[in-house]
């Protein structure tokens, strides 16, 4: 069933096979973020925040796991090796964790372009 609501929509489980696990990943960051948000005041203010960083949590996070999975599953995979953990296809739990993560990463790269524009040089050392 879902193989088929996939092709409806176009987006066949064969031609993204990240977009999925990177979709429930973002959903999983979008309500635990809405939930601090919620219980730190809550006003209709509040929730229509918590609506809009929920969708954008959501699509900045699939999309992040659909093209970015294949950058991130083999440093993944040799973490995990440090650590003693074999697992056998990581594509996934990959995609799912670069999902979750996807808003933090296009946050950080904000920050770091905030930044450049301030002061446009490399921070390769203090003289």
């Amino acid at each position: 069933m879902p193989d088929k609501f996939l092709e409806l929509i176009g987006l066949a489980h064969s031609s993204r096979p990240d977009l999925v696990p990177g979709f429930f990943g973002a959903l999983a960051r979008a309500i635990v973020v809405s939930w601090r948000m919620v219980l730190k005041e809550f006003s209709w203010l509040t929730v229509l925040r918590v609506i809009a960083y929920a969708i954008g949590a959501v699509v900045v996070g699939s999309l992040a796991a659909a093209y970015l999975t294949d950058l991130t599953e083999p440093v993944m995979v040799k973490l995990l090796a440090l650590s003693g953990i074999a697992i056998e296809e990581s594509g996934k739990p990959a995609a799912f964790l670069t999902g979750f993560a996807g808003i933090t990463m296009l946050e950080g790269a904000l920050k770091l372009a905030k930044a450049w524009s301030e002061n446009p040089r490399l921070p390769l050392w203090k003289k």
